[in-house]
């Protein structure tokens, strides 16, 4: 400091005294490692000048201002003035009013804000010592007021992530120490623990300390008296007619899905749950500004009972839906004292969709209208800002984490959850690690879980001097409930998307069976395949309770977009391999391997093997007469058309064969068929054939089907399954014109799977047998143009 000015140390001595003892000097040197030496000469200066031992040099301030404001500044919003406060056991409230009373104002705003900022040091000498010994806590949460919350509020609430209390007492204390009255509102494995407290002192940051002995947190029982809490329940009695038997329901409900603070009752969805098959009570707190008669009404869609005081005002029984009460015509009056009244309202929701409100009408309305968030008594809403473990204490890191979004699909669901290290430190690097084998950076991250359920998720924190510190913790990843679709597409576009660079081989099996039973239900054809290889690679690790995955697997395999036939037939074959629990599933994946074998790879000798171990007596009536009808195409197959003609006939049409204005139905929708073939429209052609030979197993010898389906197999390009119906036709003894088509279709199946002399082979035999058909020219000229 650039003074001639020379203090006695007697002199210093005293200026300590008088600025609150030693505990100052502590301040000071954190200051000192933190800001600009100009800063801290300043502040020891303005101590001498307090303390009447120098005076003030001309133009001292407006020289030092600027600068010693850029740094308190820049301090005063920095993590390290929120530290340095929280570990002197500081009520945020005070600081700045106590500092003014100390010091006054004598030098403006900017020398106001410089000795509140070092005041703190002489502030902690007169708190009380952090709790860490006492009260033997293990680890505390450093709580701020949102910005956006209502203040000044009676009750504060707030969620601390993975803080799942097996054993201590959590409690709620100032920064000071000194305990308040708490509630644990919610308190489950995996989920954020929420909590109430009590904010009748309007501080404006706590902290939340765990492991308290019972004797240092006694704090006389305590039920908020403000906000609306909504908890739900599952039921097992029916009728729920009158209040008793609701209440006598809820009170055996076996288990309770949540409790969670809500701004109003308006709510067509359940908050701790899929939305149906559940009760629901609200209890909470609101006011009224004037006394007189107030009315009630209650919508809901199932049965609903509304309390004001405790006493009942308004009811709705029994199994309805919400018509009927959308004017408020289930009401009730009480007469209301100005002040603030308690609200209790019971709900059932059975079959979606779920719909709970409360409307009121207070004196002088002419109209009920929906009790807004206002009517309720407010609640301030904090966040953990800070953490701190006790010395020695095992707790190294800490992260929070929320439930983004969700796609739901065939009992399947994929959660998009977001994980968030606090503090958060530009100097440290965060790496993450999820139970999937998956990783990801940054302070925040997010990841897409394939199956919801308890989750493991691992947080390592290398800081800037490289020293490595990690914390692993159980996360219950479920839907985000109150998201209204169930499967939006742009969700499962953007799940998608951050999936794209996951190792498939190197997810856990649940995770891998769960997102392909989503992508099969989505039709998600192309990552289905990618899941499917992942599976096959794997199947040594599959049960018998996944043999139904396989056999979803095959029939994705087999679909025209993706024509994996050898994969198909792979995946029919694991799926009978694990032996599954449910004879019908085997007995119905025996009856698709072996269509596939017959029409997909012209193998019907293995078809005939799989058809024979077949127990028809698992089948029902649409599989028993798939099973007669592959029968008889074995036997056509396998050279015998007459045999199978006769199995053909035998099993009939679906429609009597005698019926003339059938018969012309069959025509007319054939020629629909080949139409279809015209107009390029393939799948509505084959659709069309498949079903008439299915009504009439006989049209299966029929040219006309059977070339039209040749067809389009070739323009959808399933050319082993046009091979295999050649092959097929071939042994129905078809002659001339017909024999001559024949072959001119099986030498373009040839081409088009790219087998050249196997086709040059068929053209030969063509231009040999029927050298003057139409069929002869073309298969010329193609040899020519070779």
């Amino acid at each position: 400091m650039k003074s001639d000015i020379i203090i006695p140390f007697q002199e210093t001595q005293r200026t300590e005294e008088s600025i609150g003892g030693a505990a100052s000097l502590c301040v000071r040197l954190i200051l000192m490692q933190t800001f600009p030496v100009c800063f801290t000469e300043s502040c020891l200066y303005a101590e001498m000048l307090h303390a009447g031992i120098v005076r003030q040099p001309r133009g001292f301030v407006k020289r030092r201002s600027r600068s010693i404001m850029r740094s308190i500044s820049s301090f005063l919003s920095s993590p390290g003035w929120y530290r340095l406060t929280a570990m002197a056991g500081l009520a945020e409230n005070n600081i700045l009013k106590r500092a003014a009373a100390r010091l006054g104002r004598p030098h403006g705003p900017a020398w106001g804000v410089i000795m509140s900022a070092f005041l703190a040091g002489s502030l902690w000498a007169e708190t009380s010592e952090p709790p860490w010994q006492v009260n033997a806590t293990p680890v505390r949460f450093f709580l701020q007021k949102n910005e956006k919350s209502p203040w000044p509020a009676e009750v504060g609430t707030a969620a601390i992530c993975g803080l799942f209390p097996t054993g201590g007492l959590i409690g709620v204390v100032t920064r000071g120490g000194k305990a308040v009255p708490s509630k644990v509102l919610w308190a489950a494995e995996g989920e954020p623990l929420k909590i109430l407290f009590d904010t009748s002192d309007h501080e404006q940051a706590y902290d939340v300390v765990v492991g308290l002995e019972p004797a240092s947190n006694a704090v006389p029982d305590w039920e908020p008296r403000a906000g609306l809490v909504l908890e739900t329940r599952d039921y097992a009695e029916w009728p729920l007619d009158t209040l008793a038997q609701m209440q006598d329901a809820w009170g055996k409900g076996r288990q309770v899905f949540g409790r969670s603070l809500v701004p109003k009752i308006f709510d067509g969805i359940h908050h701790h749950g899929p939305s149906q098959n559940f009760m629901g009570r609200y209890t909470g707190a609101f006011w009224v500004g004037n006394a007189g008669a107030y009315a009630f009404a209650t919508l809901s869609d199932n049965s609903s009972f509304l309390l004001i005081d405790g006493k009942p005002v308004a009811e709705w029984p029994g199994t309805h839906n919400l018509h009927g009460g959308r004017r408020g015509e289930h009401h009730g009056q009480a007469q209301l004292q100005a002040g603030t009244h308690s609200l209790e309202y019971f709900c059932v929701q059975k079959a979606a969709p779920a719909v709970a409100a409360v409307a009121w009408k207070r004196p002088g309305q002419d109209r009920f209208e929906i009790m807004r968030e206002s009517a309720f008594v407010p609640v301030a809403g904090f966040h953990a800002a800070d953490w701190a473990s006790a010395p020695g204490g095992t707790m190294a890191a800490y992260f929070e984490w929320t439930m983004v979004e969700h796609a739901s699909a065939a009992d399947s669901t994929l959660v998009t959850a977001e994980f968030r290290a606090i503090p958060l430190d530009k100097d440290s690097v965060y790496r993450w690690n999820f139970d999937d084998g998956a990783t990801a950076t940054g302070a925040v991250a997010r990841h897409v879980f394939l199956c919801p359920g308890l989750r493991s998720v691992r947080l390592e924190v290398t800081d800037k001097n490289h020293r490595v510190s990690s914390v692993e913790q159980k996360v219950r990843i479920h839907s985000r409930w109150l998201q209204v679709e169930e499967c939006p597409r742009v969700v499962v576009e953007r799940q998608k998307a951050e999936l794209a660079a996951c190792n498939l081989s190197a997810l856990p099996v649940r995770d891998l069976r769960a997102a392909a039973i989503f992508a099969a239900a989505e039709q998600e054809r192309v990552w289905l395949v990618q899941l499917g290889d992942a599976c096959l690679k794997r199947k040594a690790e599959f049960g018998p309770d996944t043999a139904g995955l396989f056999a979803l697997l095959a029939g994705n395999y087999e679909h025209p977009d993706v024509r994996a036939l050898d994969r198909a037939l792979q995946a029919y074959r694991t799926a009978i391999e694990l032996k599954p629990p449910d004879r019908k599933l085997e007995a119905r994946t025996r009856l698709q391997m072996a269509g596939l074998l017959i029409h997909g790879l012209a193998d019907a000798g293995q078809a005939a093997e799989l058809l024979r171990l077949l127990d028809a007596a698992q089948l029902d009536e649409h599989g028993k007469r798939l099973q007669r009808i592959y029968l008889a195409d074995i036997m056509l197959a396998q050279g015998d058309a007459g045999q199978a003609q006769e199995v053909y006939l035998q099993i009939g049409g679906t429609a009597g064969m005698a019926d003339v204005r059938q018969a012309l139905k069959q025509t007319v929708r054939l020629e629909m068929a080949l139409n279809y073939i015209t107009r390029e429209e393939f799948d509505g052609a084959y659709g069309i054939l498949k079903a008439l030979e299915w009504e009439i197993p006989v049209k299966r010898l029929s040219t006309q089907t059977g070339f039209a389906l040749i067809v389009t197999h070739l323009c959808r390009k399933e050319y082993p399954r046009a091979l295999a119906r050649c092959r097929l036709l071939a042994q129905a003894g078809l002659t001339g014109e017909n024999q001559a088509h024949l072959l001119y279709l099986t030498a373009e199946t040839y081409t088009d799977m790219g087998q050249t002399t196997q086709a040059l082979e068929v053209c030969r035999q063509l231009i040999s047998e029927f050298p003057n058909t139409e069929f002869a020219a073309r298969a010329k000229d193609k040899m020519e143009k070779r």
